[in-house]
C-alpha cells in the first residue's frame, strides 16, 4: 500500500512496533504503518508474542494475544496505545496487519 505494485493482501505494509509496555500484566502496543493503497477502510491488527525471536527480526507468531481494527488511512498511520493480556515479560512482540 501506498505504492503501485500489487499482490496477495494488496501488499499492505507490515506494522511497526514502536513501544511496548507491560503494565500490570496488560500489554500496551503502539505503531504505525504506511497507510493508503487499495485497503481503504478497516485493517485487522494482530498481535503475537513468542519466547524467541525468529532470525529475520520478525516473529514466530506463537501465541496469538487478540486482534484490533485499526482505520486506514494515507501517509503514516499511527495505533495505540491498545492492551492485551497473556503476555510475559522477556517475550517477544509481533503483529500483522490484513485487509
Amino acid at each position: 500500500a501506498g505504492d503501485a505494485d500489487i499482490g496477495s493482501n494488496n501488499l499492505q505494509n507490515k506494522p511497526n512496533i514502536t513501544l511496548v509496555n507491560l503494565v500490570g500484566g496488560q500489554l500496551q502496543v503502539s505503531g504505525n504503518f504506511l497507510g493508503g493503497g487499495a485497503a481503504a477502510g478497516n485493517l485487522k491488527l494482530d498481535v503475537y508474542v513468542s519466547d524467541l525471536l525468529h532470525f529475520s527480526g520478525f516473529g514466530p507468531c506463537q501465541t496469538f494475544l487478540g486482534e484490533a481494527t485499526i482505520t486506514n488511512g494515507s501517509g503514516t498511520v499511527d495505533f495505540g496505545p491498545l492492551n492485551f493480556s497473556g503476555a510475559s515479560m522477556g517475550q517477544f512482540v509481533t503483529a500483522t496487519l490484513t485487509e
